[in-house]
Parts: structure tokens; C-alpha cells; sequence
């Protein structure tokens, strides 16, 4: 997973889905993506 993870660069990761406004980005970017902040971070972290 490291690897994939370092292979998005510093490319901002969202879960774009239209049903999930928490793990996701609602589908219209207005919800909170806790996904794609999780694993920036773990990404980040892996450095």
C-alpha cells in the first residue's frame, strides 16, 4: 500500500462518491472526505 500511496505524489486523494457525505465527497465535493484525508496523511507519514 506504501507504494501505492507514494505513487500519487502530493495529489490530493478523494473518495468521490454521491451517497457517502463522511468517507466521501458527497459527489459535488461539499462533504468531508475522511478517506482521501486518511490516507494523504498515512501517505504523508510513510515519507
Amino acid at each position: 500500500m506504501r507504494e501505492a500511496l507514494q505513487a500519487t505524489g502530493d495529489a490530493k486523494l478523494v473518495e468521490h462518491t454521491e451517497n457517502d457525505d463522511d468517507w466521501g465527497d458527497g459527489g459535488d465535493g461539499s462533504g468531508s472526505n475522511m478517506l482521501g484525508r486518511l490516507l494523504m496523511e498515512l501517505r504523508d507519514t510513510a515519507r
